[in-house]
């Protein structure tokens, strides 16, 4: 750095990764700078707008990040990619659809184009296929980043939005994370940062000590070697604590692994390895060519669907429970004293040994149970959240019901102590079912949130029901003829893996044809109903139907790199976000507590005051209550009407309610921003022809070219063509062919037709059959019709 051709460089050479920092004064490029740097060093630098170069086949290439919006499904991603590669000098694409990131990998020439130029016109190359590029977000070189831990936790126990607030503050709070996402529809976090200064346990604890459950969901670690990930596996076989330690040393011993643990008891091993060095498919061959059986936990896609389906069913069971003594209880205290004289007598007659009246001894045996028993998860929640300094729902509903039970109970016995029960005009002023009837109505509330969340939940699962769960791998030799072919899990596929896939099958990952040809459904993917005729260098997409032909393919991404596993993150990411009016309503709600104890608290003093000073008459105050009794009902009714926290909680459980149904529907919703813009959208425009359709073909006329043909002969000559294919077409000529026989009407799906002979099929022309005469005409016979004088064919 110190040569006359980096004459106007100032440096600085850091640590033990030999990072060289630079400024680079006027008549000095960056180019000549990582130039001056003798070969057999890596050399990179980080340039202006996220752009960095280093030496590459002796060269100098440059690594653009782009941050690009308007991209909304795989096709948009594709034309991307594509305008990219056709700019000159770029050497590599990738593009995330989720994040809306895309790397650029071009070459730089000393003396040419400075990579800031050309980095203006990837942007602008972007821009003209359509979407917009955020040059302010565009990422630094991530080599120069820290190992970025990543962690996604499943938490229970947050009821509304000061829940979410104190679990979010209890992440920040963990020293080395960036990043934190609180999903309170959907029960979830999302924490990254620094893997060197805290671990997923770290986070678990965090949010524990807060007063919440956690448990963890995923945990990927990003390093300049590559990505680090995780996997859980049964083993079979392990009898004592000596199998457990083989087991151990055999994961260690496999290339790659960083970690391994083994429980005996549970019999799962937890593997931690280099994604760049090593495959799960290794690692399960090790311990299966050790002799126990080994397969990767088939940790359920939907257990967050059941874990919710769960919480649904107990907020049921509470629901009901707490019915059981409320409806009594308000019969008891609202329709029964007024029913009869002679009843009324009895439920005010006294109860011996407990001096109090039959009534009120029945209310305090019926609330106490809601009180305390089912509402025992309200105290809960509101110890945890007082404990750390903040106040939620929980908090509320345990003042509002606490406050009547007590006052209830207080009343009772101020009432028995004065013997008010022997006055003529003594009217009970308890308020037990108040307390009981708000918890159930919030047993009820949260048992319909948590059943719409299980149906959401139930709509991710069924996207990711889209993937297979298995895949025929196959081997080939050097003329790329089939050796050997085995099944194998899906989870098991690696990049670069052969495969093939049987006609009517799912395609199991994103790949490319090599060799054969047929028609893909890709409808559950892009939306249109046609399928896409698909041959040798065609790029298939994972969980979508292979409907006619057999196909060979490469496997080229895998895992939460397919099309797929991108859609499903979408979603989940948009049930994650925040839409502005929520960022507002969380941000009053984080005041809404304190407000409302201070306005019971304002209300209570105001009454009693007046009552002191005489405000009000005092036939107002019912016989046997005092100014104390009396004001005190005003101030607990503000808490109880304020209770239900609906506030925090309408609109997360909106934009999960909504982005889950579009999803199941095909519609695919970026977050609350979107939906909140929504409803100002007055013109929408439709870029697809197949988009407006059923999305399912039908036939609309037909044309007959032999003279002796009868209309019903040629759907039945069509529809025997088209008997044993799976082809959207196919089914359609199928249904015209019932529908010119029988009717529209007439359901008549069950009818079935012969199968053809010499069957030829002709990819993007049509089908070549024979159908023999004899069968022909006695299949003819069956309908009632007769056929033309000649061989049907």
């Amino acid at each position: 750095l110190d040569s006359p051709s980096t004459s106007g460089t100032e440096r600085d050479v850091v640590g033990a990764r030999r990072r060289v920092r630079s400024v680079t004064k006027a008549g000095t490029t960056r180019v000549e700078t990582v130039d001056a740097i003798p070969s057999g060093y890596e050399r990179s630098f980080r340039g202006n707008h996220g752009v960095f170069a280093r030496e590459a086949d002796g060269g100098v290439v440059a690594v653009a990040e782009l941050s690009v919006s308007g991209m909304t499904c795989s096709a948009c991603s594709g034309s991307v990619e594509e305008a990219l590669r056709r700019v000159v000098g770029v050497q590599s694409v990738g593009v995330s659809l989720v994040t809306g990131r895309v790397d650029v990998t071009f070459g730089v020439t000393p003396g040419g184009e400075r990579p800031e130029d050309v980095l203006q016109v990837l942007a602008q190359t972007v821009e003209d296929a359509g979407f917009d590029v955020d040059s302010s977000s565009l990422a630094a070189d991530p080599s120069f980043d820290r190992p970025v831990l990543q962690v996604r936790l499943a938490i229970q126990g947050m009821t509304c939005s000061s829940c979410s607030s104190a679990v979010e503050s209890a992440l920040s709070g963990v020293p080395g994370v960036a990043e934190v996402k609180v999903a309170l529809a959907m029960d979830e976090a999302f924490v990254a940062g620094d893997s060197t200064k805290f671990t997923a346990q770290d986070v678990v604890t965090a949010i524990e000590d807060a007063g919440f459950e956690a448990q963890i969901k995923s945990v990927e670690t990003q390093k300049d070697e590559g990505i680090v990930h995780e996997i859980e596996i049964d083993v079979e076989g392990m009898t004592c604590s000596a199998c457990q330690n083989s087991v151990e040393g055999i994961l260690a011993a496999v290339k790659g692994v960083e970690s391994a643990s083994v429980s005996l008891i549970t019999g799962k091993a937890k593997v931690t390895y280099m994604l760049s060095e090593t495959k799960s498919r290794d690692i399960i061959k090790a311990i299966e060519d050790a002799g126990f059986g080994a397969s990767v936990s088939q940790e359920s896609q939907s257990s967050s669907s059941r874990n919710k389906t769960r919480e649904s069913d107990y907020w049921r069971t509470l629901f009901r429970r707490s019915l059981m003594f409320t409806v009594p209880l308000f019969l008891l205290s609202k329709i029964l004293p007024h029913t009869s004289p002679g009843l009324h007598r009895i439920l005010m007659s006294e109860v011996w040994g407990v001096f109090l009246p039959l009534h009120q001894v029945l209310k305090i045996a019926l609330a106490t149970p809601v009180q305390f028993w089912i509402g025992r998860r309200f105290y809960v929640g509101a110890y945890n959240a007082l404990r750390h300094g903040s106040a939620n729902m929980d908090v509320l509903v345990v003042l509002g019901t606490t406050a009547s039970y007590a006052y209830s109970l207080a009343s009772v016995l101020f009432h028995s102590m004065n013997k008010h029960k022997y006055a003529k005009d003594y009217q009970p002023t308890d308020f037990f079912e108040t307390g009981a009837t708000l918890i159930t109505f919030i047993c009820l509330g949260k048992y319909l949130e948590t059943s719409a969340k299980a149906k959401t939940s139930n709509a991710i699962s069924k996207l990711m029901e889209l993937t297979p769960d298995t895949a025929i791998l196959v081997e080939l030799d050097e003329n790329n003829q089939v050796k050997s072919e085995q099944e194998i899990l899906t989870t098991l596929i690696h990049v670069g893996d052969h495969l093939k896939v049987l006609p009517g099958s799912k395609i199991p990952t994103d790949g490319t044809v090599s060799s054969g040809s047929s028609y893909v459904d890709e409808s559950m993917i892009t939306g249109e109903s046609i399928p896409v005729l698909k041959s040798a260098g065609d790029q298939v997409i994972g969980g979508t139907l292979n409907t006619a032909g057999l196909l060979h393919m490469k496997a080229t991404k895998i895992g939460s790199d397919t099309a797929l596993s991108q859609i499903i993150k979408m979603v989940e990411t948009a049930q994650m976000s925040k839409a502005p009016v929520q960022r507002y309503a969380d941000k009053i709600s984080s005041y809404f507590v304190p407000i409302v104890v201070i306005l019971a608290v304002t209300t209570f003093l105001s009454w009693y005051i007046a009552g002191r000073a005489g405000g009000y008459p005092s036939d107002w105050i019912p016989q046997g209550h005092n100014v104390f009794l009396f004001s005190l009902t005003f101030g607990i009714s503000v808490v109880v009407v304020a209770c239900p926290c609906a506030l925090g909680l309408a609109t997360p459980t909106a934009i999960m309610v909504g982005t889950g149904v579009g999803a199941t529907n095909g519609v695919l919703i970026k977050g609350g921003d979107a939906l909140e813009k929504a409803c100002h959208v007055s013109c929408l425009v439709f870029d697809k022809t197949g988009t407006l359709t059923l999305g399912l073909p039908s036939v609309v006329d037909s044309l007959h070219l032999h003279p002796y043909m009868k209309e019903e002969e040629c759907a039945v000559l069509a529809a025997t063509a088209e008997s044993s294919s799976e082809h959207p077409l196919a089914r359609a000529i199928l249904k015209y062919a019932r529908d010119v026989l029988f009717g529209k009407v007439r359901d008549d799906s069950q009818v079935t037709f012969d199968t053809p002979e010499e069957v030829d099929i002709l990819p993007g022309f049509g089908v070549i059959c024979t159908v023999k005469g004899a069968a022909h005409a006695e299949h003819m016979a069956r309908i009632n019709l007769t056929p033309g004088s000649r061989n049907a064919r």
